[in-house]
């Protein structure tokens, strides 16, 4: 299939006018798209995950998704990114330390408050956690890992661990062939080594 082939089928199965400008703005949001991955996207395309989203949003949307990207551009943020999580990391364990030591009647084991608590559902003053944030923190060990953040005598390495997990993430979800990555998830699911 062509680049202009896939931009017809798209623009006739989601009723996109086939103006000057929306075969354009079609165009232009497929560029990128490796040719091999046409029917991976288009499938994606039709798929339920954005019926919410008007056609050209939708098309935009998931060709992000498909588009080859520079590991450069990729890898861009990374350091600011893992230096912010670190700061909330941090102001986290902080928050979490003077709950137990304001509620030493209820909490006597400080490591089992990190351990247990649910991540996904704290709220914390004005630190939550986002997905990504979630991910990182399970990635490293979690509760006993953020228990233990105070400990480590050089944060320079402690930020070049949680980048090295966020580019591992964004390799996983960018980089990797989609094959491979459902490959290996569903190898997480059914409980063997992804």
């Amino acid at each position: 299939m062509s680049m202009e082939q896939l931009r017809n089928e798209i623009v006739n199965t989601l009723g996109i006018g086939d103006g000057m400008y929306s075969l354009g703005l079609v165009e232009d949001a497929i560029k990128g798209i490796p040719p091999e991955q046409f029917g991976d996207f288009f499938a994606a395309l039709m798929g339920d995950d954005h019926q919410y989203l008007k056609p050209l949003d939708r098309v935009v949307k998931v060709s992000r998704q498909f588009k080859q990207m520079k590991r450069e551009d990729l890898f861009a943020n990374t350091k600011q990114i893992s230096k912010e999580m670190y700061d909330k990391f941090y102001a986290l364990h902080s928050a979490l330390t003077s709950h137990a030591e304001d509620n030493r009647a209820t909490v006597s084991d400080d490591m089992r408050l990190f351990v247990q608590i649910n991540y996904n559902t704290l709220r914390a003053g004005h630190l939550t956690l986002s997905k990504q944030e979630l991910y990182v923190l399970d990635e490293l060990g979690g509760g006993e890992w953020l228990f233990g953040i105070k400990r480590y005598e050089n944060a320079g390495k402690v930020i070049d661990r949680i980048e090295h997990v966020v580019k591992t993430a964004i390799t996983a979800k960018y980089l990797k062939p989609k094959s491979e990555v459902i490959a290996g998830n569903t190898m997480k699911m059914i409980g063997g080594v992804g």
